[in-house]
């Protein structure tokens, strides 16, 4: 048994590395909350282009189309991409918008390629090859950008800069619960993560959309490439080893439609994290390699390797039970009070990150108990990710999966909704069980970490469950009730 202990210890040791991290990038925000970007005074406003991708969006494409043919930006010095790799009504939806705004007097090109090779990379670079813009801005089929976008991103690209982020607003925050979640959990990932790396010269990366490249800096980095199904992270650290720099900028917020389905979410979270490890193993030697400071590299090892974390939360979840039940029968062997610390060390990080991001963005106390749902939902979720780290690590799945959008249409579901969250529900009880043991025994330090695990995968799995018992329905041939 005392295997088990050694390692439930060496798992718990490496999460609290993570852990630390994740307090340092909170700390390093409180230090630099204040500072700004300078802006370069415009004395001739340079070409841009703007590209689209879509990929069967027929829900949400003309919405964007119809938002960018509505910036504030000199006409003939704005060139607007389509990039549409559809196989369904889509091109029928974009055709129409495309005409409307050429009737308006802009420059747009309805875009098509004969295959979806290199999925969204391809269509990204080939649009490159007649864009005609200094600079290119990207945005998804759920994204709305505002007027002003353009006139507020171009100043701030000063000598270098490769990349000016935005920060992702939510149409559709309050939803429901799983979208509050996520809300926060990509304001986290934004106002505090983002903004630490841009502000203490740290490499991050472009987020794929709501963004604006210099052209010269894709091409000095060798181009958009698919061999990872996250090419914004990739790109993004070659054009950083090639020498330019990105900024992110908190207050320039272009707004988008989270996943309203767990399908969708667990989707988009799964390519994400199996992209995350592919770039780890594609370009961590050549960072560390590199000439950069080790400050650089350090954080680029935890960020690239932030979702190696779900593997090892997946055994803590396996271990802990077992843990507690060895405890009591060989009277507290292993101190009961390293549970505590996990806790409160775990959800301190996590909790101090959320807080401030939801103190940040205006949700004030709720953030404070909202936080508790966002570990729920990652524990909830860590199964999923497991499986896409060990994809993103032995190969596998390379397809580009899009994530489902709702746009005006309702809930969409996604090839995840037709699963039914056995194996988190069974793990919920595993943790029902285990809490009634603690209970029996006397084991009140464990109890905290017992209910935060058991209360994650229960939620995900009747998330899932009702989920898929809903998609099942709709495609009866009759109406129930």
């Amino acid at each position: 048994m005392f295997i088990f202990l050694i390692v439930y210890l060496i798992t718990v040791t490496l999460l609290c590395l993570y852990g630390a991290h994740r307090l340092s990038l909170v700390w390093g925000w409180w230090r630099n909350r204040g500072d700004r970007h300078s802006v370069v005074e415009i004395e001739e406003w340079p070409n841009v282009t703007v590209q689209l991708p879509l990929y069967n969006e027929s829900a949400v494409a003309e919405r964007v189309i119809r938002a960018v043919g509505e910036i504030d930006y000199p006409r003939s010095r704005l060139q607007i991409q389509v990039l549409d790799d559809s196989t369904d009504n889509t091109t029928e939806v974009v055709a129409r918008a495309v005409e409307d705004l050429i009737a308006l007097g802009l420059d747009v090109a309805h875009i098509r390629r004969a295959n979806r090779q290199g999925y969204k990379a391809g269509a990204l670079a080939h649009g490159l090859k007649s864009a005609t813009g200094k600079y290119v801005a990207i945005f998804d089929a759920d994204f709305v950008p505002q007027a002003n976008f353009l006139k507020r991103a171009i100043p701030l690209f000063s000598e270098g800069v490769g990349v000016v982020q935005a920060r992702w607003g939510h149409l559709n925050k309050d939803r429901s619960l799983l979208t509050r979640q996520q809300a926060l959990l990509m304001d986290a990932h934004f106002v505090v993560e983002q903004f630490v790396r841009d502000r203490r010269g740290l490499w991050f990366n472009f987020n794929g959309t709501a963004g604006v490249w210099r052209i010269e800096a894709i091409e000095a980095a060798g181009g958009w490439e698919g061999d990872t199904v996250t090419e914004d992270l990739d790109l993004s650290y070659r054009a950083q080893l090639a020498g330019w720099t990105f900024r992110f900028d908190p207050n320039l917020v272009v707004p988008a439609e989270l996943p309203d389905s767990i399908g969708a979410f667990m989707g988009q979270q799964r390519r994400w994290a199996r992209g995350g490890i592919q770039t780890a193993k594609k370009l961590l030697w050549r960072i560390f390699s590199s000439k950069a400071p080790f400050k650089i590299k350090l954080e680029a090892f935890f960020h690239l390797t932030g979702n190696a974390c779900y593997p090892l939360l997946v055994l803590l979840a396996l271990l802990v039970p077992l843990i507690v039940k060895v405890r009591s029968q060989f009277g507290n062997w292993g101190s009961p009070w390293v549970d505590l610390f996990v806790f409160v060390f775990a959800t301190s990080s996590v909790w101090g990150t959320y807080t401030v991001a939801g103190l940040i963005v205006g949700n004030g106390r709720n953030s404070i108990y909202r936080s508790l749902g966002v570990m729920c939902l990652a524990i909830g979720i860590s199964i999923n990710q497991t499986v896409a780290v060990f994809l993103g690590i032995f190969g596998g799945e390379t397809e580009f999966v899009r994530t489902q959008k709702a746009g005006d249409s309702g809930t969409m579901f996604s090839s995840y909704s037709r699963k039914f969250g056995f194996i988190e529900l069974l793990m919920g009880f595993y943790y029902l069980e285990a809490v009634v043991w603690a209970l029996g025994v006397g084991m009140w330090s464990s109890l905290p970490l017992l209910c935060l695990f058991g209360a994650g995968f229960a939620q995900v799995g009747f998330l899932k469950l009702r989920e898929a018992i809903s998609l099942r329905v709709s495609k009866l041939p009759f109406q129930l009730g």
